[in-house]
């Protein structure tokens, strides 16, 4: 209810020859700046659904075609965390270093409320099963979703929620101030810019404990 990145991309997979071709574009796209680069992304929102087959040999694929990038390992995001491949520590194995799930919060009716699938219980045991595989987690949390309404309940169970993914050193938390289009809304409503910068600060405190950075994440200008 709250992302307008993917109301007019249906879900679907490439297969192994579409994403060959893709990295041979890539290749002749980026040519020598390709030295730059010291990782590789699986796109998009949910490459994460596809069967664990698909996964490791996508990443044979990324391995022999960006051999530079792909040695600094390979990051995808889990949105739907319904659902998370069975064998991550092939996964890992094959070149999986990190994986970003959308919490977005941890009060879960709220989260009902916004049609994401999941739970925040769930996406407790998404983290731990990454981190027993030996894989980087970040996590994204909404500043300023489900507006005063949900503000207290948003802030402490969203910062319960992350003490309980007992995040380490090489993970990543990011507050990401949600806005939304003109004219759109969501259930709960938004906070205002005042009371986003508030909300931060307060989760902030609560999370300041952990191991993991916590750091502000802008979607509208793709800056962390």
């Amino acid at each position: 209810a709250f992302c307008s990145l993917y109301e007019d991309v249906p879900y679907r997979l490439k297969d192994l020859s579409q994403i060959e071709e893709h990295l041979e574009q890539v290749v002749a796209l980026l040519g020598e700046a390709m030295a730059l680069r010291q990782h590789v992304f699986l796109g998009d929102a949910n490459a994460l659904l596809a069967p664990d087959a698909t996964l490791k040999s996508a990443l044979r694929l990324v391995e022999r075609q960006l051999p530079g990038p792909s040695r600094g390992g390979a990051r995808s995001f889990v949105d739907a965390f319904s659902r998370l491949p069975t064998d991550l520590r092939g996964l890992r194995a094959a070149g999986l270093e990190r994986i970003y799930l959308g919490l977005e919060t941890g009060h879960g009716p709220l989260l009902a409320r916004l049609g994401k699938p999941g739970t925040p219980a769930r996406a407790i045991e998404v983290v731990r099963a990454a981190q027993r595989a030996g894989i980087e987690v970040g996590v994204i949390v909404l500043v300023g979703i489900g507006g005063r309404e949900h503000d207290e309940e948003h802030v402490r169970d969203t910062a319960a929620v992350l003490r309980a993914m007992s995040l380490g050193d090489r993970d990543t938390v990011f507050l990401s101030p949600l806005l939304l289009p003109a004219g759109a809304s969501v259930p709960g409503g938004v906070l205002v810019e005042d009371e986003r910068r508030d909300q931060e600060r307060r989760l902030r405190e609560l999370v300041q404990s952990l191991a993991a950075q916590v750091t502000s994440y802008s979607l509208e200008r793709w800056l962390y």
